[in-house]
């Protein structure tokens, strides 16, 4: 049989247009906002493994960081699978920000693998986030108010808003 898959389709697919600035992509989320992130991540593994594959070298993939922002742990969508795609080298950093002190204390991931944070998302982690030269593509999705204060908080640290793209919830 004869499997096929397609890019990611919406407002933010990065794959395989790859239009974003510079070498690093920031990808920030919150709750299922993860999902078009996940299909983006999960494209450019496809990317990574095909090239490999057919050429016997690795292909370079942009630095790519996830900033999540959810509830839980527990929580968490495609856990399992996020940290396979750190572990793959897809994604250079995973950071969630965890808004309930309990979760924090169950986790089953290595520090290594993940940064975590309490309470939402905040001008330094994003800080921490970016690269220094602030050339970076920032892709985001999550409730309107999630994006309003990231947008902000982006402005604040000298991205452009041409460099900041979004998908909504609201159809």
């Amino acid at each position: 049989s004869f499997a096929s898959w397609q890019v990611p389709s919406g407002k933010n697919p990065l794959v395989p247009q790859f239009s974003f600035r510079g070498d690093e992509i920031l990808m920030l989320s919150a709750g299922i906002g993860i999902t078009p992130m996940m299909s983006n991540l999960r494209a450019f593994a496809r990317l990574r493994g095909n090239v490999r594959s057919m050429t016997g070298t690795q292909v370079r993939l942009p630095r790519i960081t996830l900033v999540h922002a959810t509830r839980s742990v527990e929580e968490v969508p495609f856990l399992k699978e996020l940290l396979a795609l750190r572990e793959f080298g897809v994604l250079a950093g995973l950071v969630l920000a965890i808004s309930r002190v309990a979760s924090i204390e169950n986790t089953k991931f290595r520090q290594s693998e993940v940064t975590v944070s309490l309470g939402r998302i905040t001008t330094a982690m994003l800080e921490d986030a970016l690269p220094q030269d602030r050339s970076v593509s920032v892709f985001m999705c999550g409730p309107g108010g999630f994006m309003e204060a990231c947008s902000c908080m982006l402005t604040e640290l000298g991205i452009p808003a041409t460099s900041i793209h979004s998908e909504s919830f609201s159809f």
